[in-house]
């Protein structure tokens, strides 16, 4: 098999997927410490989708359009939290 082209492997089951491939890469990207100035009271907006990110969840300062906020603020912007619940 050659790595840089992925020729020759699973040949008989039509090679690597390279979708499944792009998700991990892009799954191990969400790795990264959270951006700064979280903390207590202070929830993760993502602007774009208008959802909030608890403490200590997957997405907490992890999103490229976020800030953060307190949960009052968020839902005074018309935010809801991811999966419909609640920091506090």
């Amino acid at each position: 098999m050659s790595a840089a082209s992925s020729k020759g492997a699973c040949s008989g089951r039509k090679g690597i997927d390279q979708d499944a491939t792009a998700k991990a890469a892009a799954g191990a990207k969400m790795a990264k410490t959270p951006a700064p100035g979280g903390g207590a009271g202070k929830v993760w907006v993502n602007e774009d989708t208008k959802i909030y990110h608890c403490p200590g969840t997957r997405y907490y300062g992890q999103t490229k359009a976020g800030k953060y906020m307190s949960e009052a603020e968020a839902k005074a912007a018309g935010m809801h939290g991811a999966n419909n619940k609640t920091c506090s």
